[in-house]
């Protein structure tokens, strides 16, 4: 079965893929569960390693470029040190991020997980802070990545639109 599977993504040759949707940093930060805060009824966490990879729509991008595809993304990250290191993680995997837009009203989006591992082993997620904003992207922002992805179309075999998330009222404010 897995032989079939193989030569089947063998026999897709290299094709131009643009993943549209929401790109974001999960970052991870793992440690031994050492004992109860002072400070508060909490666990203590003494972290010993950190991670990061892509989650969202660039995690897909990233599966995509794996497989061998040429893979373009289009999205928005924060003018912040987390959107650089989207970015920077983009460029190392290869990934075209020309229909990326850095949006400096707005936060990248990093979903932080802790883990802690009780008596050195069984880890288990203890918390996980969000760093996002769900408002919608307008303006000025909004129009440069329509145009950005109307020009990727053209240059793409498929395009892949991972559903955004939405909560409350999605509309842009209007100007009077």
């Amino acid at each position: 079965m897995s032989a079939d599977l193989l030569e089947l993504v063998d026999r897709l040759g290299t094709p131009r893929v643009l993943v549209v949707g929401d790109l974001m940093l999960d970052r991870y930060i793992w440690g031994d569960a050492a004992r109860i805060s002072q400070e508060a009824p909490v666990m203590l966490l003494q972290a010993d390693r950190r991670e990061e990879r892509l989650g969202g729509a660039s995690s897909v991008a990233t599966m995509l470029r794996a497989l061998g595809a040429e893979v373009t993304l289009a999205g928005v990250v924060g003018a912040d040190a987390d959107g650089e290191r989207i970015r920077s993680i983009l460029d190392a995997l290869g990934v075209n991020r020309a229909a990326v837009a850095a949006d400096p009203s707005r936060p990248s989006t990093v979903k932080e997980r802790y883990i802690g591992r009780a008596q050195q082993k069984h880890p288990q997620q203890i918390l996980r802070v969000d760093y996002e904003t769900k408002a919608p992207v307008c303006g000025f922002i909004a129009t440069s990545l329509i145009d950005a992805i109307a020009q990727a179309i053209s240059l793409c075999d498929i395009v892949l639109v991972r559903k955004f998330a939405r909560e409350g009222d999605s509309r842009c404010p209007s100007k009077h």
